[in-house]
């Protein structure tokens, strides 16, 4: 059965049809590990903005195990993370936070700055503060 769910999802993120986004987006959602994983697999490789803003909105739904295996990939995550932190929701904005610590996506420190430098929501950029803290002492701990 692995080998036929591995390749029916093979074929959901090749196929050109929007309607495979939509059956990934509700696979994701599974209680099995297995089709949630092959799901973020294959909407990673679909590069479809739309499909990773709806992993960041499921980011406490989604095992650890699935951030992890995007860690040094965090580009492709970049246009959805971007999206969420300006004009998602507040949770939404804290899992995109949440996925920018997880993926140790360097790129996004200036956009982490401009949350810290929003005095709308202090929470948001209390977490956000700590984001950028996890962030340096993670590279610090890479220079060593």
């Amino acid at each position: 059965m692995s080998e036929g769910l591995k390749r029916t999802f093979e074929v959901l993120a090749s196929t050109r049809s929007g309607m495979a986004i939509d059956v990934m987006l509700h696979a994701i959602a599974s209680s099995q590990p297995a089709v949630r994983l092959h799901a973020a697999r294959g909407l990673m490789s679909r590069q479809s903005t739309r499909g990773k803003v709806e992993m960041i909105r499921l980011f406490p739904e989604l095992p650890v195990e699935i951030w992890h295996s995007f860690k040094g990939s965090n580009d492709s995550f970049e246009n959805a993370v971007d999206q969420c932190l300006g004009h998602g929701e507040t949770q939404t904005r804290y899992y995109a936070l949440d996925v920018i610590s997880l993926t140790e996506s360097y790129r996004h420190v200036k956009q982490i700055i401009n949350v810290i430098n929003n005095y709308e929501d202090l929470d948001l950029a209390d977490h956000a503060e700590e984001t950028l803290r996890n962030l340096v002492n993670r590279l610090y701990d890479k220079l060593q």
